[in-house]
């Protein structure tokens, strides 16, 4: 009768359902018990808050000097892994992509050791990079030399992930797919708008403007990074003593002038709310 065969068609489609379903659980739990390795390079929110472990992930960083006092920094380069974690210590391997670097091995970076260790019971470990400043970034700011680092199947861990989709999170891109395999490293010497850059206050930011404030005021970038740092009611006052300055190098018959990308000369002025 109908009512039989609807039945049956229910029941098949219940055991079909039941089937797929395992058949997932089966291909995500072998995914998950395979002992792989990734790049988990994230960049944080502007805000600076949130869970590190909802932040971006990226396959490139940039290293800007213009924002340290310092001559060199060192970037940790993380990975992850996949699978269980286990009672002994595994070894890794990342190298230099020669073909995608610009940088030079004991001029522009320290080179470090092609076998890396994930201690036991640990899911994850850092390998130092430290990256050096030059001269060469001072006389071509606008120039970005590369160090690229990939990750490759090592006696432990194979490399299961090919790449990386985001869920989703509010911390970062929702739709970038990034290579969690190769890691680039960009090395400059260029002057980028900080995070506390209030146009209101400073007006168009440029990076002539923002070097003299920091000689005027005895600022860094760094100033300029962190809320703590630079908060409205500093940045404000700040802006008026530099304003003040503006003025009175005019008044002087000193005026002083700014310079747009093209290399272009006009009057510095501050933002509409000074």
């Amino acid at each position: 009768t109908d009512e039989i065969m609807k039945r049956r068609y229910i029941v098949i489609l219940i055991i079909g359902l039941a089937t797929w379903l395992c058949a997932c659980e089966t291909e995500m739990m072998g995914y998950e018990g395979e002992s792989g390795i990734y790049f988990m390079m994230q960049k944080p929110p502007a805000s600076g808050y949130g869970d590190p472990e909802q932040y971006e992930y990226v396959d490139t960083t940039l290293i800007p000097f213009a924002m340290f006092t310092a001559k060199d920094t060192v970037l940790p380069i993380r990975v992850r892994i996949t699978g269980d974690v286990v009672d002994h210590d595994r070894y890794f391997t990342i190298r230099v992509v020669d073909t995608l670097t610009t940088a030079k091995a004991g001029e522009d970076y320290e080179p470090f050791e092609n076998s890396q260790v994930v201690k036991a019971g640990e899911r994850q470990a850092e390998v130092p990079c430290r990256i050096v400043w030059t001269e060469k970034l001072m006389q071509n700011p606008d120039t970005v030399i590369y160090l690229t680092v990939r990750l490759e199947e090592s006696a432990d861990f194979k490399l299961p992930l090919k790449r990386w989709i985001p869920f989703g999170s509010i911390y970062g891109s929702t739709d970038k797919v990034i290579n969690p395999l190769v890691h680039v490293i960009g090395i400059n010497d260029q002057v980028v708008v900080p995070k506390q850059w209030t146009a209101n206050y400073w007006g168009a930011f440029s990076p002539t403007k923002f070097k003299l404030v920091c000689v005027v005021l005895g600022l860094t970038m760094q100033d300029f990074e962190d809320y703590k740092t630079m908060n409205q009611n500093r940045s404000k006052a700040l802006a008026q003593n530099f304003d003040r300055y503006l003025k009175e190098e005019k008044a002087a018959g000193r005026t002083v002038m700014d310079k747009d990308a093209a290399g272009n000369e006009f009057e510095m002025t501050m933002g509409p709310l000074i």
